[in-house]
């Protein structure tokens, strides 16, 4: 795969399109209507990724005996990516230097994702009524990337490389995880309606701490076939539970304590010096869940109408959290730490159907669903709630990760002109608990036409919600008096309160423009025609299809931003904000393919 495309400048960034678009002046005469740079200029500005892609694999299988396999997979993903910055000199916003001396930056990111997974099946009857299958493997994964970064400023006039600049900074990265696993599967089956299940399988990272070496996993499920085949309305009935530990890994250097170097002047000369990046965690060890589930398939009329429910209950100890330091060690600001304890619990089911099946015509539908409740039960002995994201959000006890906290507020207009004063709110003193900051509840409803031999027709309604976003887009407006609310009087009461409850009250919440981000959005159109066999033999194909598709066509919500479903690159450790996010294009494709 090879792509090119070129990209916005995004996110908190004052040379952004969205930025200078929403924060212009009302006067609309004043730099043309945008803020501190016009697009004509920021246009100048060539943000470029190139991404060139090849995945390969081996794969071998082996019979020694009727009862024994053997497979092995070898495989690797190799990722080329390129990420330019470039701006000509005498072009561009006349920001810094830049205009006038120029810039160019080139990062160059190579990726290789290594895979080995050799494993051995053994399968039998014992009897006439109990068979067995025994399965071992192993399994090693390598995961290696490296990155070279170069600027170049006060570039030569008419110069498109950092080669001839007059300043230049090189910098480099390398980063490299490990994984080996192994693990044994034994299964017993009665009649071929009951089915149990045990399996081990051990991890080793290279992530992992210094003192912490090898983890297990245990697994134990059943599978019970109550009905199969029958003659009525019901074809078959599967009852299933399960119970089974899983980890997650750090990242690749969040247990290493390391430095990066900085320049120190003594006595007007320059010295190389260092001061720390990570502050390191050497009992840094992985998540450990432990999950129950239980559920059951139905299938009926024919295979006409399927259904499948699943209850699960997951707990993790260890969860990975990133907490402040203080100041006075002397180290980072942050560091990821085995603190927590938390619960998820909800239900994930689907039904499948086919109302309509004819040679000339067929309806496929499918709505599936799920829902999710989480909750600290422990932060750890003397950890004290976690607030990040300006402090309105908060991992607390007894509350979901990276709730949302702020002080509410009260308005009423006392004097019937329309209008909020500061002198008409009222901003609680205490911080209260606003909501999720993930979906609580996702579903999707999915649809296929096919039109006798020669026509499929295809889309997806996507909804999420149950959950809340921090829109500082627009609080960010009325903090420099840039928004409606603050500029029309005949904005609703609701949208001038929240703004002056941000912006210009003496005790200030943003609570207001922590948003409801519930959504239902049409993801996906598309059509697919089956091509004429005169045409794929043409080119010497057994067939051919031609698709054209569109997606993220239609967005419904009460989400005031530009779009409920961005997340700025800022958020990380459970941060939800917009802020000046470029949201999910919409695009459409059209896709040719041939099957020899």
């Amino acid at each position: 795969m090879d792509g090119r495309v070129r990209l916005p400048q995004n996110d908190n960034n004052i040379m952004g399109t969205i930025t200078n678009g929403l924060m212009g002046p009302s006067d609309s005469t004043a730099n043309g209507g945008w803020w501190v740079f016009p697009a004509s200029d920021i246009f100048f500005i060539n943000v470029d990724q190139n991404v060139q892609r090849f995945t390969q694999s081996l794969s071998g299988n082996w019979t020694p005996t009727t009862w024994l396999e053997v497979r092995g997979v070898a495989g690797l993903d190799f990722a080329a990516l390129n990420d330019i910055n470039f701006q000509a000199i005498g072009t561009g916003p006349d920001f810094l230097t830049y205009r006038s001396e120029g810039l160019r930056r080139s990062d160059k990111t190579n990726t290789w994702q290594y895979t080995f997974d050799l494993g051995a099946t053994a399968q039998f009857r014992l009897t006439d009524r109990i068979s067995s299958r025994t399965s071992v493997g192993v399994q090693y994964f390598r995961n290696y990337r490296e990155r070279v970064g170069t600027l170049g400023q006060k570039l030569p006039p008419g110069g498109g490389s950092n080669s001839g600049a007059a300043d230049q900074f090189i910098d480099e990265a390398f980063t490299e995880t490990r994984t080996l696993g192994t693990f044994v599967e034994q299964q017993f089956g009665y009649d071929d309606r009951l089915f149990v299940t045990a399996a081990i399988r051990g991890d080793d990272n290279s992530a992992f701490g210094e003192q912490f070496d090898y983890t297990v996993y245990p697994k134990l499920g059943a599978s019970y076939l109550l009905v199969d085949g029958g003659a009525g309305m019901i074809d078959n009935v599967r009852l299933r539970g399960a119970w089974g530990a899983s980890g997650v890994a750090p990242n690749t250097n969040d247990a290493v304590l390391f430095y990066n170097g900085i320049i120190l002047a003594e006595d007007g000369t320059d010295m190389t010096g260092v001061a720390i990046a990570n502050a390191g965690n050497t009992e840094l060890k992985p998540e450990r869940s432990q999950e129950f589930e239980a559920g059951f398939e139905v299938g009926m009329f024919a295979g006409r109408l399927g259904l499948d429910f699943t209850y699960y209950h997951r707990t993790t100890k260890d969860a990975l959290v990133s907490r402040e330091l203080a100041p006075s060690l002397g180290l980072t600001d942050t560091r990821w730490e085995n603190i927590a304890k938390t619960r998820n619990y909800g239900i994930e089911a689907g039904l499948h159907a086919t109302p309509i099946r004819s040679p000339g015509l067929s309806w496929d539908v499918s709505l599936t669903g799920s829902t999710n409740s989480n909750e600290i039960v422990e932060l750890g002995e003397g950890v004290e709630p976690i607030v990040f994201n300006g402090d309105i959000q908060a991992h607390k006890e007894g509350y979901p990760l990276g709730a949302y906290w702020e002080e509410p507020f009260e308005y009423e207009d006392l004097n019937n002109d329309g209008l909020i004063s500061t002198d008409e709110l009222t901003v609680g003193d205490t911080a209260v608990f606003l909501g999720y900051s993930r979906p609580r509840y996702e579903a999707a409803l999915f649809n296929a036409i096919h039109i006798g031999s020669w026509l499929r027709i295809s889309g997806l309604f996507d909804y999420r919600g149950g959950h809340k976003l921090y829109n500082n887009t627009e609080r960010f407006r009325c903090r420099n008096l840039r928004c409606q609310a603050l500029n029309d009087p005949t904005t609703p009461l609701d949208d001038q309160a929240r703004a002056v409850a941000a912006g210009v009250a003496t005790t200030k919440t943003v609570s207001g423009y922590i948003e409801d981000a519930s959504f239902l959005k049409l993801r996906e159109v598309a059509l697919t025609f089956f091509l004429p066999s005169s045409f794929s033999r043409a080119v010497g194909a057994s067939g051919a299809t031609l698709t054209l598709s569109g997606r993220n066509l239609w967005t419904s919500t009460d989400f005031t931003g530009l779009d409920p479903e961005v997340q700025s690159n800022q958020a990380g450790n459970f941060g939800s904000l917009d802020f000046f996010t470029q949201p999910s294009v919409r695009y459409w494709m059209v896709r040719l393919q041939f099957t020899f």
